[in-house]
């Protein structure tokens, strides 16, 4: 049990590691998350920019969702004991999540460095040029929105709250740590709709608030796994030293977010 404890442990680590990292690389370089919602000429010009530091920190992106799907199949693994109807269906939908924004954050370090080198060259005619961009727009608008953002939402938001559930129904958490997935998923359920524009776009802000509670809630959840060598319980949280320091992580990267 401690073997399978610290392995999923490093796991949640390496997942909330990598989306960090993604995240601060990508606001520092690439104006991320605003950028997406630009002109396409305006975010071509900046990915081209920055565009070795882009496709690295993109990639990192991917490499988070490969780790969240591992992650999502050792936890219907560690709570195999306890199945429930709950736990089939989280392990199914967040499968089917981290695939679609995989597949969303894959255009960017193999298909947009081929389109930015089109765009730039200066031997390439305007009208190459203008398709380019119609076809940079065109998987933006698939790959990315379709897919990569408001299915992945959807997927994402449902995965978090099935598993809330079953966590709460089994009394396998204390009540702290099952409140926050099932918030936060409810919240990404809401702000999948910003994806259409328009009035939605005032959902912006509950992006970073609940995704940035999912990764520090994998954060306090490996922490407890570390500490234990048993599964875990209602008894199974996190002291008030590491809540209160969680938090203030928490507040440090998502305030900056929503005051910009």
């Amino acid at each position: 049990m401690i073997t399978m404890n610290r392995t999923l442990a490093l796991t949640m680590f390496t997942f909330s590691g990598l989306m960090l990292a993604a995240y601060f690389g990508l606001v520092t370089y690439f104006e991320f998350p605003d950028v997406l919602r630009l002109e396409t000429t305006e975010m071509m010009k900046i990915f081209i920019s920055h565009q070795s530091e882009i496709i690295f920190f993109y990639y990192l992106f991917v490499l988070s969702q490969i780790t969240f799907i591992l992650l999502v199949l050792m936890l219907g693994h560690y709570y195999r004991e306890q199945p429930s109807l709950w736990l089939t269906l989280s392990t199914g939908l967040g499968i089917l999540a981290g695939l679609c924004q995989a597949f969303g954050f894959l255009r960017w370090p193999f298909l947009v460095p081929y389109l930015a080198q089109i765009v730039q060259d200066p031997a390439t005619s305007v009208a190459s040029k203008e398709a380019a961009l119609v076809v940079f727009q065109s998987i933006h608008n698939f790959a990315g929105m379709a897919i990569g953002e408001n299915l992945f939402f959807l997927l994402e938001g449902l995965w978090a709250i099935s598993f809330a559930i079953h966590l709460y129904q089994n009394q396998l958490l204390s009540k702290n740590l099952v409140l926050i997935p099932g918030l936060a998923g409810a919240m990404i359920l809401i702000y999948s709709l910003e994806q259409f524009g328009g009035v939605f776009s005032v959902l912006a802000p509950l992006n970073i608030v609940a995704h940035g509670a999912l990764v520090f809630w994998f954060i306090a959840l490996a922490i407890v796994l570390m500490k234990i060598n048993h599964k875990t319980s209602l008894a199974s949280q996190p002291g008030w030293i590491t809540t209160s320091l969680l938090w203030m992580a928490y507040l440090v990267i998502v305030l900056p977010g929503l005051v910009g």
